[in-house]
């Protein structure tokens, strides 16, 4: 039986890989090693080749596009037909991201066996012994297996996740170690299916469209729990770390971290270069660089993973405590807190049991989108909102908190930052010793659209 569909390859207009549009938003894929963010671009459809659908003799359906041989015994439906089509677009996306030449894979294909009932395929001698045991999905070569998800979002991304280790197996030579191997295939594997395009490497901003994926609720769970790795100890994932679901969370978290740093995504570039291998050798050499600052980087980890929620925004978000600060005069200091960043640091180191005292002015602007699309523009002043809260405390109100900066035993785990509601004055006992900083009171999602500051003098 034949059932021939259409699958697109995207063209852009420009030079990087294809984008999709959101109806509130546009998001791009960005240059090798960067993150999808918010852009303006077309997309054009074009090199449209024929997608074709067998039933085999076995019974099961074979569906087949440019790089991808599709077989399952999961009945016909609209999910199952665009899975090629999206595996074909990925393949464009990744070569974009791993800088392959795509003339060098035009030629490539991929078998994935997408099984509901796998006891058939082993029946069948269609998965050998060795690789029976794996949870959800496992690459061997040019053969991808993916367990049958209960959500169409989620069976896509493990196929784009296994696709993406089939690509780096097949193009940079492995996958390197299991932090960086699974980080990768998470980052990759998170994506945008909209009328009919794929934009791989996107931030969910809700739950909404990516069921079953819940890498969010893991960190948030683990952080309530003061069971959140530090960085350290995600660069210590063994080979059997990702039998539990959890450390895929963490592996994405820091490839997402490690990506959007402004001073060491670079340097994860530079080490990195094909070929790899599936040795630690990345682990060890970007440790080895960075341990002069590797205290702050461990800080710089917990304040992220702190922050990191739906729709977290990096540009907006992802704290950098290396930045220059003006020093303190006589026991005090003015600082400019931004309405549209995170938490951003004061520079002014304090010790545990130091009184503080704050007083802040100015006003900001901070606009609030609701489930019906609909904005409403709030001017506040540093007490905050009191009409719409948030974590607890007034939208906009001014918080404060102290990150340490030491010597870092690896074995601890990454506390969750806790923040101390300040407003336009308050003295405040340090509960720690460490860098100060503050922030406004709103989520990473809805900081792009603030203006404004407030001055505050620390005393």
């Amino acid at each position: 039986m034949n059932n021939p569909g259409e699958t697109c390859h995207p063209i852009s207009k420009t030079t990087q890989a294809g984008a999709v549009i959101n109806r509130r938003k546009q998001f791009r894929l960005s240059s090798f090693l960067a993150i999808a963010t918010i852009v303006s671009l077309q997309i054009e459809r074009g090199n449209c080749q024929e997608t074709k659908a067998t039933r085999l003799d076995n019974g099961f359906l074979q569906l087949e596009s440019v790089h991808l041989r599709l077989i399952t015994d999961l009945p016909v439906s609209a999910a199952i037909k665009e899975l090629p089509q999206a595996f074909d677009q990925a393949v464009r996306q990744w070569s974009t991201r791993f800088a392959i030449d795509v003339e060098r894979t035009q030629k490539a294909k991929v078998t994935a066996y997408v099984m509901h009932d796998r006891a058939r395929f082993v029946q069948l001698g269609l998965m050998p012994k060795d690789v029976v045991n794996f949870r959800y999905g496992y690459q061997f070569e040019d053969t991808l297996y993916v367990t049958d998800q209960p959500s169409d979002y989620y069976r896509r991304h493990l196929l784009l996740h296994e696709g993406t280790h089939w690509f780096m197996w097949k193009y940079l030579g492995g996958n390197g170690p299991p932090w960086y191997s699974e980080g990768w295939s998470e980052l990759l594997g998170t994506h945008q299916w909209f009328e009919q395009k794929l934009v791989l490497g996107v931030i969910p901003t809700s739950r909404e469209g990516f069921d079953y994926w819940g890498r969010i609720k893991v960190i948030k769970d683990a952080l309530k729990n003061d069971t959140a790795p530090s960085l350290s100890e995600v660069f210590r994932f063994s080979d059997t770390a990702h039998r539990s679901d959890d450390p895929y969370a963490w592996s994405w978290a820091a490839m997402l971290f490690f990506q959007n740093h402004p001073n060491h995504s670079q340097t994860l570039i530079d080490i990195a270069k094909p070929p790899l291998d599936y040795s630690d050798k990345i682990s060890k050499e970007l440790r080895s660089k960075l341990e002069a600052t590797w205290p702050v980087l461990e800080a710089e980890w917990r304040i992220f993973i702190s922050e990191l929620d739906y729709g977290f925004s990096p540009v907006h978000s992802l704290t950098i405590l290396s930045e220059p600060s003006q020093p303190m005069r006589d026991g005090k200091a003015t600082r400019t807190i931004r309405a549209d960043r995170g938490w951003q640091s004061t520079g002014i180191q304090v010790v545990l049991g130091q009184e503080i005292r704050f007083a802040a002015q100015g006003q900001m602007v901070v606009k609030k989108l609701d489930r019906n699309a609909a904005t409403t523009v709030w001017t506040s002043e540093p007490q905050g909102i009191t009409l719409e809260y948030q974590n607890g405390q007034p939208l906009g109100r001014l918080l404060a908190a102290v990150i340490p900066i030491q010597k870092i035993d690896d074995e601890q785990p990454a506390r969750r930052l806790t923040a101390q509601p300040i407003g336009r004055a308050a003295t405040w006992t340090s509960t720690d010793s460490g860098l100060l900083l503050l922030k406004i009171n709103e989520q990473s999602s809805g900081l792009a659209d603030n203006s404004g500051a407030f001055t505050v003098t620390i005393e």
